[in-house]
């Protein structure tokens, strides 16, 4: 039987893969003081450039930080050496506007952000550059493959992480992250105080093929305050199949929220399609004011 991750055990877990380290961690003077760059406020600029430009720091040392415990670490070693040495990738990066899409939207689509060596770039601007939330929530959705740890590194970010527009970029990411990176980062993201966050971790656990393990914590967020989110884990419940969500999804037929019926009808035809055609409240949703969820009750209806 599948493993069903609560919130609760979400969380637990998630506080073990992402705890801070402990202090012996930074067990080097040189790694504290990256460290302290990494926590850099407005003048992190500044302080990286002197930092790049020291005589006595030799690349030996800063390459030698690769094999740190802590990414924060790793990371800022990486870039450090970048300026160093391919000053014009991370200036391009660092520099090029955003394209949009069709919604307006801001996307990073550009040749640069295919290459695996931006990776510390992205993650730079991300972290320093100080832009407005749309444009980093795409320097997050730029982060998606680039190298093996991506996923690590964006549930690691999303403890940090002030905007709810960019966290929700980071825990949608996680649909396809690894096992270990999903289960802390969606913990994170079905506990976050917005929204938001808490609907794109719903709709990442639909896509995920392990989806049916975070059963339980779906079948929590069907009681969210928010209907997009009791939607998104009715939405995900129906993808992944989850048995156990055929008796908590039959009150939300009746939920004021469109979205809501008409996600929880799908979930129910997708649990158990002849159970779904005789539901007795199926003639009332072939009235519902919502064409699209009368649509679905007519659909099923017809299927007996």
């Amino acid at each position: 039987m599948a493993r069903l991750l609560s919130v609760s055990a979400l969380l637990l877990l998630a506080g073990v893969l992402l705890a801070p380290l402990p202090a012996a961690a930074a067990d080097s003077t040189l790694a504290l003081r990256v460290l302290d760059l990494h926590a850099a406020g407005q003048s992190y600029s500044l302080q990286r450039d002197a930092f790049t430009a020291e005589p006595s720091l030799l690349d030996a040392e800063l390459a030698a930080l690769a094999e740190h415990s802590d990414w924060r670490v790793r990371h800022q070693g990486e870039v450090l050496l970048g300026w160093r040495h391919n000053s014009a990738l991370f200036a391009e990066v660092a520099e090029v506007s955003p394209s949009f899409d069709r919604r307006g939207q801001p996307l990073f689509n550009h040749d640069v952000f295919l290459d695996e060596d931006a990776r510390p770039a992205v993650l730079e601007r991300l972290l320093h550059g100080g832009e407005e939330a749309p444009v980093r929530a795409a320097l997050a959705t730029a982060l998606i493959g680039l190298r093996s740890d991506w996923g690590d590194v964006s549930s690691a970010l999303l403890h940090d992480e002030v905007m709810p527009r960019v966290r929700e970029a980071l825990v949608w990411s996680m649909r396809r992250a690894g096992a270990k990176a999903a289960v802390a980062g969606i913990a994170l993201g079905l506990a976050d105080e917005d929204s938001g966050v808490r609907a794109a971790a719903c709709r990442s656990v639909g896509w995920r093929s392990d989806g049916a393990d975070y059963a339980a914590a779906l079948l929590g967020a069907l009681a969210d305050e928010h209907s997009e989110v009791r939607a998104m884990a009715a939405r995900s419940l129906g993808w992944r199949h989850v048995a156990e969500a055929w008796q908590p999804l039959l009150p939300l037929l009746d939920d004021p929220s469109a979205d809501v019926r008409l996600h929880s009808l799908r979930a129910l035809s997708r649990v158990d399609a002849a159970a779904a055609a005789r539901l007795g409240s199926l003639p009332s949703l072939q009235r519902d004011p919502d064409p699209r969820v009368a649509r679905v009750a007519k659909r099923l209806a017809s299927s007996l």
